[in-house]
């Protein structure tokens, strides 16, 4: 009887071939990993830096365009915007009650141009028993602050009334009386009428929102 060759056991030969090829794919896998992730934090990285450059961009195209509406504002009127620099120079005290009436009203009650925050509005009578709309407005671009008690209409009354007390404007004015606050860095007291108003956008708090503006009821 024949005997048949004894079978070849190959395991010994492919398994350390299988082993071999099996850590070659963890490594490839390994590598695609690992450049997966460099490849997902540099684009991170980029888009952060893309977001950046579009947010910086945007922030100064919304300031030309407010400083483009303050200048068409103060065009408007022909208003002085650098009526302090009328002032004495007296190293470093502040100015005489007169000598900021002088620079406000100029030659002929010039406008005035100033950046502004509201504090307050609220009703006056006069001699005549008419009552008039008074916003009371901080300067806020100024090296000696200014407090303004300024009259205005109805309409001007609604249009700060509508806003918060944080909210920012560029206010033209026609200055009437000018004193000394009490205390020595106090600023001036400034009496006059406000001609108009624009509301600055708040670029560091939240951008304008449009809201309707009512106007408010004088007492008869």
């Amino acid at each position: 009887m024949e005997h048949l060759p004894e079978q070849t056991d190959f395991s010994e030969f492919v398994q350390p071939l299988i082993k071999n090829c099996d850590q070659k794919v963890k490594n490839k896998l390994t590598w695609l990993i690992w450049l997966a992730v460099i490849g997902g934090g540099a684009w991170g990285l980029i888009y952060s830096h893309q977001a950046n450059v579009r947010e910086q961009r945007a922030a100064e195209i919304r300031q030309q365009q407010t400083d483009a509406s303050i200048a068409a504002l103060a065009l408007k009127y022909n208003a002085v915007t650098n009526w302090e620099s009328s002032l004495p120079d007296r190293g470093g005290a502040q100015p005489f009650s007169f000598e900021v009436l002088r620079a406000l009203y100029g030659s002929n009650q010039q406008a005035v141009l100033i950046k502004c925050n509201v504090n307050d509005i609220f009703l006056n009578t006069d001699d005549t028993n008419n009552v008039k709309f008074i916003v009371s407005l901080s300067s806020a671009d100024t090296t000696n602050n200014l407090s303004l008690e300024l009259q205005c209409s109805p309409v001007q009354a609604a249009t700060f009334a509508s806003t918060n007390q944080i909210s920012s404007f560029a206010a033209v004015f026609k200055c009437q009386d000018a004193k000394r606050l009490s205390g020595d860095n106090e600023g001036f007291l400034v009496k006059g009428e406000l001609l108009e108003a624009i509301q600055l956008p708040e670029h560091f708090v939240s951008e304008d929102e449009s809201s309707q503006q009512t106007e408010p009821d004088a007492p008869q």
